[in-house]
């Protein structure tokens, strides 16, 4: 039973993960700037997720999250800064903070009576089956 509650919790912070809405109208490059998450389309119609956009020596770069391997073997959390060639973005859509907090609190709130239901279909399984 107790194992049941705490996987049930798990399920539950599993879908309080947060949802990323970006914005519909594409920005230029220099609005994205420092405006945090970033989906950069490109002339290849690949396109690539970032943490932010900066601006060095009126160079833009991106920031990328990723684990890397320190001297120890032990992977940890860096941040990475790549140089964009402008010339092949077409597009640069930034995070909609408002839109992607009303999505993770509705799915959120969507998540407790599924939960609910994984809850009591799991328990009356252990008591018809196993007979607990």
């Amino acid at each position: 039973m107790k194992k049941a509650i705490i996987s049930i919790i798990i399920t539950l912070f599993l879908f309080f993960q947060s949802c990323v809405v970006y914005k519909p109208t594409p920005s230029p490059l220099h609005q994205a700037v420092n405006q945090g998450k970033v989906k950069i389309t490109y002339q290849n119609r690949n396109w690539d997720k970032y943490e932010n956009i900066i601006l060095k020596n009126n160079e833009y770069y991106t920031v990328k999250r990723q684990r890397i391997k320190n001297e120890r073997g032990i992977y940890e959390w860096t941040d990475v800064l790549t140089k964009i060639d402008s010339t092949t973005v077409t597009s640069v859509l930034i995070k909609d903070i408002k839109k992607s907090k009303t999505r993770t609190i509705i799915l959120a709130v969507s998540a407790v009576p599924g939960a609910a239901a994984l809850y009591v279909a799991f328990v009356i399984v252990m008591f018809t089956v196993v007979g607990i």
